[in-house]
């Protein structure tokens, strides 16, 4: 279902815009951050290498659809270690229900729903596996520019004992993000801040309409905090500074972009109250 969704939510945008938003494939000639997100373009090369415009949308919705079906039972693993499974397939439903309001507005390939799955998959390892993680890590930091929160996550769940690991992910995400940036060029921001700004101004009405459905979610975290562990307390505030980093960067009307918050605070959204 979630599948066919995106194909009419997403693909016919695409299609009627005359295929323009294939473009975004050919990431040397794009502006950043568009130009520096090189593992989505990647995989529809290993795909469809040198496909017709058509044949990459369709490529788009098969990745897509992939991700999904990764995701999901990822997040339903991770949910499982706060949650009974009945509250934790519960979550699993919120987050496809969220899936399906934040992505109504989305014609460039592949970026979110591949950080969405490197994300969910590097919380399930995420005290099992330096290693593991520090690998998803390197795939999310040739994905999208906000793999930064990865090692933030890392930070919140580690503590004190975890900073020597934590900075080390630090130097190794810096390290491939600026490898990217010098292999791929420099290239102007598509916006800028100014920019940016000045289109989220333009644009405040319907950005406000497509955030509205999620303030129950906000209100249900202000709720839950008093009550929750350190851990969840502590992600709490780095969901945030993330959504902080997003109202100054992002354009507020693309609601998908703070997805990467919601695997954090679904469980301490759904957790009992009466649960120590």
């Amino acid at each position: 279902m979630l599948g066919i969704c995106y194909f009419y939510m997403v693909t016919q945008i695409c299609i009627r815009l005359d295929l323009v938003c294939v473009e975004s494939l050919d990431i040397a000639h794009l502006a950043a951050p568009y130009r520096y997100r090189v593992l989505p373009a990647i995989i529809h090369g290993v795909i469809a290498p040198n496909a017709a415009p058509i044949v990459n949308v369709l490529v788009d919705v098969v990745v897509h659809g992939a991700g999904v079906g990764v995701l999901l039972p990822a997040l339903y693993a991770w949910f499982k270690r706060w949650l009974p499974p009945a509250q934790a397939l519960n979550g699993v439903m919120l987050f496809a229900v969220l899936l399906l309001l934040t992505f109504n507005n989305y014609v460039t390939f592949g970026s979110s729903i591949v950080e969405l799955v490197l994300i969910s998959l590097a919380l399930l390892v995420i005290d099992r596996s330096l290693w593991a993680y520090a690998g998803l890590l390197a795939l999310a930091a040739l994905t999208r520019e906000t793999s930064l929160l990865l090692v933030v996550i890392y930070a919140a769940w580690h503590g004190r004992g975890g900073w020597k690991a934590a900075f080390a992910l630090l130097a190794l995400w810096a390290a491939i993000t600026a490898g990217v940036h010098l292999y791929m060029g420099a290239a102007p921001h598509i916006l800028g801040w100014r920019g940016t700004l000045e289109y989220n101004v333009k644009t405040l009405p319907s950005a406000i309409l497509l955030n509205l459905p999620l303030l129950p979610l906000v209100a249900l975290a202000v709720r839950q905090y008093t009550h929750a562990t350190a851990l969840f307390k502590r992600f709490v505030w780095v969901a945030l500074v993330y959504i902080g980093a997003a109202v100054v960067g992002a354009a507020w009307s693309e609601t998908r972009v703070i997805l990467p918050i919601f695997p954090l605070v679904i469980p301490m959204i759904l957790q009992d109250r009466s649960t120590p």
